[in-house]
Parts: structure tokens; sequence; C-alpha cells
């Protein structure tokens, strides 16, 4: 928790003041022209004597921000300690959509002072530069990759997606990516939610994703339903968890204990079990 919580300085920083991987958890910042139009459309409803809109979307932009300072400020700790709800949430600025949504609320509010279209669309041209975050980006979506085609097309089993990942670590979400292209169970993937026993499945088999097989390692296999097995290399390049030099070793021991290679596209290579 408080590895994941910001300070009041990265409400005022463009760019991110903290390392990957975690720097997209540090972003908090709201503008510099934005927060002004929303104190000014507070200040319309408190002047139109709204006082229940104005508490309302105050206490929204308020309330969220506070929280995701976590640990920063001394009252999050003892939430965290006395109030369930508040034992769940990993990351504190995980509610910060709710103050973002308040904020644009306040901003029309504002602007509807003056419900000239070019006042509109100049406030709109302002945001836009004013809200720039170089946090996140697009990226290129793999769609319709041949190997999970395949994987589609395939009898019925469970699939293996190397390197393997502690269900937790957001690596594991690429897998959840690939599933919509073929749908079925899997081992591993991602979810802040799974229980223990999914962590200790995912260590008994993580040394298979550097190419160490062993009896258990392969009974486990068997025991689980796993027929296929996907090799992500660009994960293997990409995730400081697992050596890239690592990939190359895990398709050799899939070679070596019988696998056969049905597809191959870009660096994901899918692998069945011999029959």
């Amino acid at each position: 928790m408080t590895y994941f919580s910001p300070d009041w300085e990265d409400f005022l920083h463009r760019d991110l003041r903290h390392p990957p991987p975690i720097a997209p958890e540090y972003a908090l910042f709201l503008g510099r022209l934005t927060p002004l139009l929303a104190v000014a459309g507070l200040v319309v409803l408190v002047l139109r004597r709204d006082y229940a809109l104005a508490a309302l979307l105050g206490l929204a932009v308020a309330i969220p921000v506070w929280l995701a300072l976590g640990t920063t400020v001394p009252t999050y700790e003892w939430l965290w300690r006395y109030v369930d709800p508040f034992r769940y949430p990993r990351v504190p600025e995980r509610l910060m959509p709710i103050a973002a949504l308040a904020i644009a609320a306040l901003v029309a509010v504002a602007v509807s002072r003056r419900p000239e279209a070019v006042v509109a669309a100049l406030v709109l041209v302002a945001l836009f530069f004013d809200l720039r975050l170089e946090a996140y980006g697009a990226a290129a979506a793999d769609e319709g990759n041949r190997a999970y085609a395949a994987l589609a097309r395939a009898e019925p089993g469970r699939v293996l997606e190397l390197p393997l990942f502690p269900p937790e670590r957001h690596w594991g979400g690429v897998y959840l990516y690939y599933g919509m292209q073929a749908p079925r169970e899997r081992i591993g993937g991602y979810s802040t939610t799974a229980p223990p026993a999914a962590a200790r499945v995912m260590d008994a088999l993580r040394p298979l994703q550097c190419g160490a097989w062993g009896e258990t390692r392969d009974a486990l296999l068997r025991r689980l339903g796993v027929r296929y097995v996907a090799v992500h290399g660009g994960l293997y390049r990409a995730s400081p968890l697992v050596a890239p030099a690592c990939r190359a070793r895990a398709e050799n021991g899939l070679r070596r204990h019988g696998w056969r290679r049905m597809a191959r596209d870009g660096t994901i290579a899918l692998y069945a079990r011999p029959r």
C-alpha cells in the first residue's frame, strides 16, 4: 500500500516523478487550468444557492483525492486497519475516476455561464492540451494472431502460457487479452484476488519457463489437463521477472519432451502435448 502511495507533488507534475514499472500508479495530474475551472464551477453553484449539488460534487472530488494520497496522509492507514472495504484496494488512487467525473461536471457548470459555442470550443481545445499526460499511450493490439487462431480451432484442453507470473503481477494480463481470441481454461493470468492455491501452482510450474522439466511437473500438467503451451517471446524480453535467454530453453525443453509446434506468429509459438 505504501509502495503505491503518491504525494502532493504528483498533482503538480505532468511528467512522472517515479520510475517504471509503478509510474502510472502515481499519475495524479489534473491539469493546471482544469482545477481552476472546477473551482469556478463550484463558486457558481454556491452563488446559485444550489448547495446540495455543490456539496455532492465538492465531496466527490475531495474524498478520492484525499484517499489517493494513501499513506502519505495519516488517515489512510487507520481506515485500512479498521474499515473493512479499505483492506482490499492495493492502489489508493483507484477511486480517482470519481473525482475526474466530478471535476468534469464542475467545469461544465463553469462553462455554462457563457453558453456561446465559441466559448465551449475554446475551452475544449484548452482542456485537451491542459490534461495531456504521457503516462498512458496506445499500443497496437495483436489481433488475429495465427498461433491463437490455431488454438481456437484445436481440440479441447487447457493452455499454459509461458513465462509464468504470480497472479497479482500485471504481466499476466497479456494472456487475458489473447484469451478473447481463443477462449478456454488457462493456467495463469492476472487476478489480484486469486486464491493462494493458484500462486502455489504457479510456483510449482515456474521452472518450466526456463526449460527445467521433471516427472513431478509433467505429472502436474497432466493432472491439470494442460494440452497446449503458448510461449510468449515478447514477455521474455519485456518482463524483468524472467531472463530473456529462458525463452529458447523453454522451447527446447518442450521439444525434448515430445511437444510439437502447432503454429508460430511473431514472438508467440503454440505447442501441443504429444499423444
